[in-house]
């Protein structure tokens, strides 16, 4: 799962990680795996809350897609969520070390432009969330 998140002065939540399998900082956005026992929207939201302290007013499902379609693996739920707003410290509780940026469209197109997103889910994510800002 992963999410495209609007505060209500509409700055959209992005991460800066260091990912080991690319071996270089990128950008990503606050998600990850869904429990056995979760639905998809419970589970971002709980990871958006772990990742950024975050938590959003409305939600509204993106799609979900599969990551490959030729291997049939990995199933991907993409959310749109506005009226965030922080309640408490981030704690992923993991080994991830994440920068929560809080970005206007515009710096958030910039990264695209300038090729910050080194991921095609993450490119996914933002592209689909910024159509829902206009």
């Amino acid at each position: 799962t992963a999410v495209f998140a609007v505060t209500k002065e509409q700055t959209i939540l992005v991460l800066r990680c260091y990912r080991h399998a690319i071996g270089e900082v990128t950008l990503t956005m606050p998600g990850g795996m869904v429990e056995e026992s979760e639905l998809p929207l419970e589970g971002i939201k709980r990871e958006f809350l772990e990742e950024t302290g975050y938590k959003a007013k409305d939600w509204k499902s993106l799609g979900t897609f599969v990551g490959n379609s030729t291997r049939g693996c990995g199933t991907y739920h993409l959310f749109f969520a506005s009226g965030a707003h922080q309640i408490q410290e981030p704690d992923s509780g993991d080994l991830e070390d994440l920068e929560l940026l809080l970005w206007t469209s515009t710096e958030v197109e910039a990264a695209i432009d300038s090729g910050q997103v080194k991921s095609l889910g993450v490119m996914t994510v933002l592209l689909l969330g910024l159509r829902c800002l206009k």
